[in-house]
């Protein structure tokens, strides 16, 4: 005879210890597989959102890491027109060189600064800026600009400026001397200014309009060699500009006058005859 229960339609197990009904499941069961019915499982959405900001944090981290510690851009540029130095930063991404941050530009008051208050080369405003060096992580770049600032630069045993205490010691002279090569700068010609700070210290003791002569004859002769080895390898622009730079000081010289004058037949755009 079964045992009558608190619960409709359920039996007490032969053993006494738990209940059954008609299908044999024990209440214990039953109560396990409702309380499964009744848990909301999680969305996958949901559950799926922590490890995919985390990724973004430590890929941003990565990206951020990188930049900086790498992708550092320091150096230096140089306007001939405005006879201006300044310094410049940046960052950018590496491997793929693309620039991440501003520009930072700061002027450096050196010795071009003193040339410039002293009134011996011309400022007009720069539009022109050229990389004097830049160095990016172990890579250091310098151009042929640098050949200026290393006179420029150069400090004697006192550790001053050599060539502001030349400018100081022989005035007429540099108010001849700084405006040819503030020329050679903005022609371009860095190449030829070593030839030229050698001039100028073996006549500086030379009455000042042969000493000025002298600078001059050198400045041609070495402009008009470079305008023609620029014209041999087909560089036009750079055997142009200083062809110009001979012509300022040379006008009859005949390199440069085949170099502009085959310019402007270049220029020159043929008509149609009638």
């Amino acid at each position: 005879m079964k045992r009558s229960t608190p619960f409709p339609h359920w039996t007490l197990s032969q053993n006494g210890a738990d209940l059954t009904n008609r299908h044999g499941s024990s209440l214990l069961e039953y109560r396990e597989k409702l309380d499964k019915q009744h848990v909301k499982k999680p969305s996958t959405k949901l559950s799926l959102m922590p490890g995919f900001l985390i990724t973004c944090l430590v890929l941003v981290v990565i990206v951020a890491f990188t930049i900086f510690a790498f992708g550092g851009v320091t150096g230096e540029e140089f306007s001939a027109e405005s006879f201006e130095r300044r310094s410049f930063f940046y960052y950018r991404v590496p491997f793929i060189d693309v620039q991440f941050t501003p520009t930072f530009r700061n002027p450096i008051n050196e010795m071009e600064a003193d040339l410039v208050n002293k009134k011996l080369v011309t400022v007009t405003p720069a539009t022109q800026w050229e990389v004097v060096q830049s160095s990016a992580v172990a890579n250091l770049l310098t151009s042929e600009v640098a050949i200026l600032f290393n006179y420029l630069d150069a400090v004697d045993s006192n550790d001053q400026h050599y060539w502001l205490e030349w400018t100081d010691q022989h005035p007429k002279l540099a108010a001849e001397f700084w405006p040819k090569i503030q020329q050679v700068a903005i022609h371009k010609a860095y190449l030829i200014l070593p030839f030229l700070f050698d001039e100028a210290i073996r006549v500086e003791s030379l009455p000042i309009p042969d000493a000025d002569q002298r600078i001059k004859q050198c400045l041609v002769k070495h402009a008009a060699d470079a305008a023609s080895n620029a014209a041999d390898r087909s560089d036009h622009a750079l055997a142009q500009s200083l062809a110009k730079l001979v012509a300022k000081y040379s006008p009859d010289n005949e390199v440069a006058r085949k170099i502009l004058s085959h310019a402007e037949g270049q220029d020159e755009t043929p008509t149609d005859t009638p």
